[in-house]
This record gives C-alpha cells, structure tokens and sequence, in this order.
C-alpha cells in the first residue's frame, strides 16, 4: 500500500500548486487522513480539505482520524 506523507495544509507549496496536490490525492482509492486537526487550521487548511472531499465525493473512500491525549 502508498503511504504519501504530507500536510493538506501544503498544497500551495508543491510544484504545480495545489490543483496538483488535490488531483493526487483524490486519486486514491482509500485516504487515510490522521492527526486531523491537531493544532489550529492555517488559511490554506480552511479550503482545501472541503475542496478535496467535493473531489472524492460518491468515488472513494476517506477517512478522517485523531487521537487527544486525555486530560486529567
């Protein structure tokens, strides 16, 4: 299995700029997005997830994943 390593939030930082990334990432089969909103979203961050899932939309599957440490 593929297992791309990168941020949604970079889109914009990659050669071909982010209609590349999203044309990537909507390709695949099965997305695992994990460790999903950890820290608070950049501006970049706010659009391209939506844009991403309107892509993949009734195609592939997604999978959005976080894990919070618990708090005392």
């Amino acid at each position: 299995m593929h297992r791309p390593r990168g941020s949604l939030g970079h889109g914009g930082r990659h050669p071909g700029g982010a209609g590349k990334f999203l044309r990537k990432y909507a390709a695949f089969t099965q997305l695992v997005i994990d460790e999903w909103l950890l820290g608070p979203p950049t501006e970049s961050m706010r659009g391209m997830p939506l844009e991403l899932m309107e892509r993949r939309n009734d195609a592939t599957s997604t999978v959005f994943c976080t894990q919070h440490q618990q708090k005392d």
